[in-house]
């Protein structure tokens, strides 16, 4: 199939495929951060894709999540950012806890995304200088907004292919 012709619908099943994947390799080993990541950021950026396509009747053929992110309607973008706000950042502090005290940690939602928008290429690389991942839940939020604009997915999502 051509990723170039794929329907929002084709794009929200892959994202819940890849949600389901990652999920599963939470609970086989949270230890396996590197395909945890990759699998979260695949499934946001399946997610937005579609976001965009039910908005704007397009999607921009990139990995990095702000610039997809940034194909949506101010309106998804403020949700989804308040959304990740209020649980990622409770009282205005990330809940990073244990980190290294050299580790830098983000400071808001824009913070957040320009350290994990290319998440996908460099954790699934893993190359050198590896992005952080700041975005664990933006998947789920990404998904909360399309299912305000797609409600009948929730209980009967759409194939991937």
């Amino acid at each position: 199939m051509d990723r170039r012709k794929m329907t929002s619908e084709q794009w929200y099943g892959r994202g819940e495929h890849f949600l389901v994947a990652a999920d599963i390799l939470k609970r086989v080993n949270n230890n396996l951060g590197y395909p945890i990541v990759v699998a979260e950021a695949f499934a946001t950026e399946c997610f937005l894709k579609c976001l965009s396509l039910l908005e704007t009747g397009q999607y921009k053929e990139v990995h990095d999540l702000a610039k997809l992110l940034e194909s949506t309607s101010a309106e998804s973008r403020k949700k989804i950012a308040d959304w990740w706000t209020a649980a990622e950042m409770p009282h205005g502090k990330p809940k990073a806890l244990g980190l290294p005290p050299d580790v830098k940690v983000p400071g808001n939602f824009e913070e957040a995304l320009a350290m994990s928008k290319d998440a996908f290429l460099s954790f699934r690389y893993v190359l050198d200088d590896v992005a952080g991942w700041w975005l664990s839940a933006l998947q789920f939020d990404v998904r909360r907004r399309i299912l305000e604009l797609k409600p009948e997915w929730g209980a009967n999502p759409p194939a991937p292919y």
